[in-house]
């Protein structure tokens, strides 16, 4: 891949990451805008992760091998590290074991990665589909009614279904944009690439869904609106901003611990809940952003204390990404 392409990437998936920071933050209560930028941080990872693993020419099971350890490992390794702090909060039932390991993980920003597995696993069928002539749309409108009819019309129905309902329609918000990334990835690999001309466009586009999402639409059109936010900004930065070998090393020093952070935010939060609460601080924006960056912090210092003192340890759990 072309590295400009590659730092984008890296960019604006530490920024989604920050997304969802601050989502797992008290400010979800106060600012109602940022669920709806998690839906499109989600989107943004779902569709990514999808354009990378149909745009690879390895076969299929190869590419499944791999998501073992770069998807399942560090699902159940993050749990199992956020199973082992909650035994110190109380009793742990099987049943909530079994919960913490499939449909509703401790570490919750953990729950995309399993459920990306389960998406790829129909892709012998995906590929062979996008290998027809018109299998790219064809697969982008499979998506959009699995999503449609899933997620925003007939959720009721899967609701119903005992255990897994609740996370299966969640699993449908985003079988769109993950059918979106495949395509791309397959079909439109070498067109992804935002020159200074799409810029404007993608501002405009970008600006649009910002305004519609402030006017409060209803529920359907809103998610749609999340979903396209993510390929709106792609198409508003160009790859020329990310030139230059000096600028390459530090946003790889700033983007390489994206995915720990993701991981560790949430328990992180939690823990400094307390010590913040001591530092008498009335204004409660202002106390609940300080544990924001407290928390970022720390898994920064975390990060780079693995990289130097485990870094093999630090490599499984983040799935190499590191």
């Amino acid at each position: 891949m072309n590295e400009k392409i590659s730092r984008k990437i890296s960019l604006l998936s530490l920024m989604f990451v920050g997304i969802i920071v601050l989502f797992h933050s008290e400010f979800r209560y106060r600012f109602s805008f940022i669920s709806d930028l998690t839906t499109s941080a989600n989107a943004f990872f779902f569709c990514v992760s999808a354009f990378f693993f149909y745009g690879s020419g390895k076969d299929v099971l190869t590419k499944l091998k791999k998501r073992v350890s770069t998807l399942v490992l560090p699902f159940f390794l993050w749990n199992l590290i956020y199973l082992f702090v909650r035994l110190f909060q109380g009793k742990i039932y099987p049943y909530n074991i079994l919960e913490t390991f499939t449909i509703n993980p401790l570490c919750m920003p953990s729950w995309y990665l399993l459920s990306l597995f389960i998406m790829f696993l129909p892709a012998h069928f995906i590929t062979k589909l996008l290998s027809k002539k018109y299998g790219a749309p064809v697969l982008i409108l499979i998506g959009a009614l699995v999503s449609f009819l899933g997620f925003a019309f007939f959720p009721g129905v899967i609701l119903k279904i005992p255990f897994a309902g609740a996370y299966l329609v969640r699993i449908c918000e985003y079988v769109l944009p993950y059918c979106f990334g495949a395509a791309m990835g397959a079909r439109y690999e070498k067109k992804i690439s935002v020159g200074v001309k799409n810029v404007i466009v993608g501002l405009i586009l970008t600006a649009v869904i910002l305004v519609l999402l402030r006017l409060d639409p209803a529920s359907t059109l809103r998610w749609f609106l999340c979903v396209l936010l993510p390929m709106a900004l792609w198409e508003a930065v160009p790859e020329s901003l990310f030139a230059g070998e000096g600028f390459g090393g530090f946003l790889g020093f700033l983007t390489a611990p994206a995915f720990f952070l993701n991981m560790t935010h949430f328990m992180l939060l939690y823990f400094l809940e307390f010590l913040t609460s001591r530092l008498g601080i009335g204004n409660a924006n202002i106390l609940e952003l300080i544990r924001v960056i407290l928390a970022c912090a720390v898994s920064y210092v975390l990060f780079y204390l693995m990289k130097k003192i485990c870094p093999k340890v630090l490599g499984v759990l983040s799935g190499n990404r590191a």
